[in-house]
């Protein structure tokens, strides 16, 4: 049976479910590997956000993380400035890694990461790789615009303005 979303169902609280769930995961907790187990029997052994991420779309009734987030109710538009802002932000940290530069990303953001996952978290979901060749590669305005975008369940960049205009 698929759990329902409740009026309390948003973004926020389903990403610290997921997270306080890879927590009792890494704790090796039982009753949370029978629960990632029974939601998805293929997940692997040592299961990173990821992977719960999609246990916890399954349980719901979806294929996926982000058909999960696109069924979710939505939240208040945020105006434009905010989401430029949480761009901004991420394109500074990710190049400067700055103590104020990560915490004004931090301020604006679920995540929590330091300097170099952010970095390697960034690069993978631009679909980059991470070794060391490209360490340093840097990132562009339209590259953060884009996660920005995706982290809030949109497609692109100009779906989320859009959105927001209307």
């Amino acid at each position: 049976m698929s759990r329902k979303f409740t009026p309390q169902s948003s973004l926020d609280r389903l990403r610290k479910e997921a997270k306080r769930w890879l927590k009792s995961l890494r704790a090796n907790d039982p009753d949370a590997r029978h629960r990632l187990r029974h939601a998805n029997p293929k997940a692997p052994d040592v299961p990173g956000l990821r992977d719960v991420q999609h246990a916890l779309a399954l349980e719901h009734g979806f294929d996926g993380w982000n058909s999960l987030l696109a069924a979710l109710p939505t939240e208040p538009a945020t105006s434009i400035h905010h989401y430029q802002e949480m761009a901004e932000a991420l394109l500074d940290a990710f190049r400067t890694g700055t103590p104020a530069a990560m915490e004004r990303h931090w301020k604006l953001t679920w995540h929590r990461r330091s300097w170099q996952g952010m970095r390697a978290y960034v690069q993978l979901d631009l679909g980059r790789q991470t070794d060391s060749a490209n360490l340093e590669d840097d990132i562009s305005l339209d590259d953060v615009q884009f996660l920005v975008a995706r982290e809030h369940g949109f497609e692109n960049w100009l779906s989320l303005i859009e959105y927001v205009k209307a």
